[in-house]
């Protein structure tokens, strides 16, 4: 049964891992090559990348490198400050980063398997066969859980493993006085917790509760009649799981190997300044975007969009009938206490997670699968009730309520695919109310988007700027898709980008200030999920000059009733200048830049000449010359540009309004403060 049960596990989530990135995914990615790096080169004090610690996900993804690219190692020289470029670096070595993700995340599912089949194993052992078996279904077909279990990212690892450390520590408890393995095992599985993520360390909170609890006790039975000897047995056990956790943190984190005291301190101050200041960013919730903390409702509110009916009425029948079965006493001393304890981690994890400033809605996983234990012994209360009230139809009852609310999970899985993510509860209105009062939207749509950039640009070489991590897109991206992050605040700035691709969370979280001067446009393409737009992608460059862009400064010249000279950029061996049509076309205009350099103006550079097509009335063009300078020149903007624009047709120059640039019959001077190098 238990092996069944893995099996379904890992279906779940290994349904549809092509089909997006999410935005953390190629951090932890880098991660992990930096982790298969140094320890392949022997440069330990680097396995050491972020507080989080995050080790398992990086062994996750060190294994993925050893299986799918081995020789990364050799082929890098050097750890990567910038991780999220993991994806270039290694198309540039020639490989597939969707690939290699998708391993690592196929590789981290197997470890969370791990997991799930010790934690089953031991909920059959605490509590009862039943009870294992309807919160393994419940646990497994959990559409936000399995979606985040599914990611290379730390949460959903640490949420398993954080429960079958909880799980043990229960079993631990409920061991004779001279079993050492059961607290050991505890340790290790608690260390696995905290490795993965910091704030697991609340389990040391949870077992000094333990302790206390149990010296308690035996006083107060005076089993033992002072202090001392109360303590003895506890103290054995403390140091037993001490010991494995501790020897399971130095095995599986080899930067403190060489860095023990540094690497702890690294750790300390970036989860006390994260836990402080709160994220970076502002975080939208009940539809206000706050700076910092966004208040004490953010994991009692979002546990609520999050989990499904199934389990909110499964944890109800367990407050319902609970009391009766303590009245009746239908749950034995021991299936209390460890009930008793996965609470206690439930609430105490919960709470201190609410202390923290840092809040996102899978910082709370851990009390996900706590959840699911209590909504199955919540149904199996309530058919031990039927059966107490029908008797003589015990057999069928149990299963027959079991079925239901597995259906019922199944039917919140499947209802949420192919993006897990974006399950939302629908008894508050699903997907489409959550928008309005959580965030949503993690990079789930983004292959659709760079499908329809891709099958758009057909071919030509185009400049994709995004309000998203764009990372995140370049994993489904061709070889002729070029991101850049230049903005959209220049006319130049417009005219270059193709495609501005802009996601829901930055617009629910006000990310994106180019968004807000996209709203006057309508987009061309957009990706819906369940209805609500999660991206849209406008194309800037056929579009009009936002209004805001059009204003004279001392660098732009207004050739007759015609053109704008808004901008020239010098990059590598051309020179563009771009225009903005300020009336009727003429169609084809020549433009020639001379260009004179002050300290040696004897020197004669030759006349650049070029045509191109000027376009509709409020659209942006440009022209680009070849940069006559050779090499040791000066800097283009030790230049004087004299600039002359005429109509190929008649012969005739474009005269220069009065303004600020010098303006002659032979033409225009520009300001060489006026040119921008890229």
């Amino acid at each position: 049964m238990i092996a069944g049960l893995v099996c379904i596990y890992v279906l779940v989530r290994c349904l549809h891992l092509e089909l997006f990135v999410t935005t953390d995914e190629p951090f932890w990615l880098g991660r992990s090559a930096n982790f298969y790096r140094a320890l392949v080169q022997g440069d330990l004090a680097h396995t050491y990348q972020m507080a989080h610690p995050g080790v398992l996900t990086m062994w996750a993804g060190t294994i993925a490198y050893f299986w799918a690219f081995p020789d990364y190692a050799q082929e890098i020289s050097r750890n990567l400050d910038y991780v999220y470029g993991i994806g270039a670096v290694l198309r540039e070595l020639h490989q597939d980063p969707l690939h290699i993700l998708i391993v690592a995340r196929i590789v981290k599912i197997l470890v969370q398997a791990v997991f799930f089949g010790i934690s089953l194993s031991l909920l059959q052992r605490l509590f009862t066969r039943p009870v294992m078996v309807i919160s393994g279904l419940l646990m497994a077909l959990d559409p936000f859980v399995s979606g985040m279990a599914s990611l290379l990212h730390v949460d959903g690892l640490f949420a398993i493993s954080s429960f079958a450390a909880i799980l043990a520590m229960a079993a631990a408890a409920r061991s004779r006085p001279d079993e050492m393995a059961p607290w050991i095992i505890a340790g290790v599985l608690a260390a696995c917790a905290w490795m993965t993520r910091a704030t697991g360390l609340v389990l040391v909170t949870i077992l000094g509760g333990m302790v206390l609890v149990q010296v308690a006790s035996q006083i107060r039975k005076k089993a033992h009649p002072s202090l001392r000897p109360a303590l003895e047995s506890p103290a054995f056990a403390i140091m037993l799981w001490l010991t494995g956790a501790m020897a399971t943190s130095l095995l599986l984190l080899p930067a403190l190997w060489v860095d023990p005291f540094g690497t702890m301190q690294q750790m300390w101050d970036w989860s006390i300044n994260a836990a402080t200041e709160g994220h970076e960013r502002p975080t939208f919730f009940l539809g206000e975007i706050h700076q910092g903390d966004p208040g004490v409702w953010f994991y009692p509110v979002t546990l609520l969009w999050r989990l499904t009916p199934v389990s909110i009425a499964g944890f109800l029948l367990f407050l319902t009938m609970g009391p009766v079965a303590y009245r009746r006493r239908w749950l034995t001393p021991e299936f209390l206490k460890s009930l008793a304890i996965l609470v206690a981690f439930a609430v105490v994890y919960a709470g201190a997670m609410t202390f923290g400033a840092k809040k996102f809605d899978r910082y709370i996983l851990p009390v996900y699968p706590i959840v699911s234990v209590l909504a199955a012994v919540g149904i199996v209360l309530v058919a031990r009730w039927i059966r107490y009230r029908l008797p003589g139809r015990d057999r069928m009852i149990l299963p027959a309520i079991a079925a239901i609310f597995i259906v019922g999970q199944a039917v919140s899985l499947i209802g949420a695919l192919p993006y897990r993510l974006d399950y939302f509860n629908p008894m508050l209105g699903g997907l489409d109310s959550a928008r309005h009062h959580v965030q949503v939207g993690w990079g789930e749509g983004g292959k659709e988007v760079i499908a329809f950039v891709v099958e758009d640009a057909d071919g030509r070489d185009v400049t994709v700027q995004t309000s998203s991590a764009t990372p995140m897109f370049s994993y489904f991206a061709t070889p002729n898709i070029h991101f850049d992050d230049f903005g959209l605040g220049t006319p130049a700035g417009w005219y270059e980008t193709h495609y501005f691709i802009t996601g829901i969370q930055e617009w629910q979280r006000d990310l994106s200030p180019s968004y807000h001067v996209m709203q006057a446009y309508d987009p061309t393409f957009e990706v819906t999920i369940e209805d609500v737009p999660f991206f849209k992608v406008y194309t800037p460059s056929t579009l009009p000059l936002p209004d805001h862009l059009r204003t004279q400064t001392g660098c732009t010249a207004i050739l007759g009733d015609t053109l704008q000279l808004m901008q020239i950029i010098g990059r590598d061996g051309t020179i563009d200048l771009y225009w903005l049509t300020i009336d009727e076309s003429p169609g084809q205009l020549e433009v020639s830049v001379t260009l004179t350099a002050p300290a040696s103006p004897t020197i004669d550079m030759p006349v650049m000449t070029t045509r191109w097509t000027v376009p509709a009335s409020g659209y942006m063009s440009r022209s680009t010359i070849s940069d006559p300078r050779t090499a040791p020149s000066p800097p283009l903007t030790e230049y004087t540009m004299i600039i002359q624009v005429r109509n190929p047709a008649t012969g005739e120059l474009l005269p220069v309004n009065p303004g600020t640039s010098a303006a002659s019959s032979d033409g225009f001077t520009t300001h060489s403060d006026c040119y921008d190098a890229e």
